[in-house]
């Protein structure tokens, strides 16, 4: 931590590392992005992260009064949009007009007034994991401080869905070596761990047919 960083600042950082657990991603992320959201005085916040090997970018946490807005649009690849250049760069975007700014695609998000946005990327330099973002109304947000609380809060929030992805593959390793070498017991297998960890009520597994069949 730097000298200059608030209280508050500090006090939000260790708020969230203790709050974020690779055993269950979905909710952590839910809760970084509304404290985030919170000490930053922010009006939204949003996390994306990325499919495996360099796939699109999939809104995963989003909280605030323009929610729906920002669900306009959950996936962008590589590239495209905030969240795609973010994660394609490595780079952090900061701006105060973004109404005026054609990278961004979500037409809903600026008709709503928002002007000032922040978004950060995760896993860099180790590899593009995704990006956090937070939006205000007003032009004269705290960008800055913004980007800097971001900057740390991406560290934390990296460490914690790289623990996640390996857990996770941990665990459908196991359950495949378990079921043994039959494709369909391995498939169910692999299904229901990934039912499990995502808290859902069942899944479908569909394989693809080269031939069409």
């Amino acid at each position: 931590m730097n000298p200059g960083d608030s209280a508050e600042d500090l006090m939000a950082l260790g708020a969230l590392a203790a709050s974020l657990s690779p055993d269950d991603l979905g909710r952590s992320l839910d809760a970084a992005a509304e404290l985030l959201r919170t000490v930053a005085h922010a009006d939204d916040c949003e996390i994306f992260l990325c499919e495996p090997e360099g796939g699109d970018l999939l809104l995963t946490a989003c909280c605030g009064s323009d929610r729906e807005a920002f669900m306009e649009r959950v996936r962008f690849q590589p590239g495209v949009g905030y969240p795609g250049l973010v994660a394609a760069t490595g780079e952090p975007l900061v701006t105060r007009y973004l109404d005026r700014d054609r990278r961004f695609l979500r037409r809903r998000v600026t008709e709503c007034g928002i002007v000032s946005f922040v978004t950060a990327p995760l896993g860099a330099p180790l590899g593009a994991l995704g990006c956090v973002s937070l939006a205000w109304r007003t032009r004269a947000a705290p960008v800055e401080r913004g980007a800097e609380l971001l900057w740390k809060a991406a560290g934390l929030i990296s460490i914690a869905v790289r623990a996640s992805l390996l857990t996770a593959r941990e665990l459908v390793g196991r359950a495949m070596d378990a079921a043994g070498s039959g494709l369909e017991a391995r498939g169910r297998a692999c299904l229901e761990v990934i039912v499990n960890a995502s808290r859902a009520r069942g899944g479908v597994l569909a394989l693809y047919d080269p031939d069409g069949g």
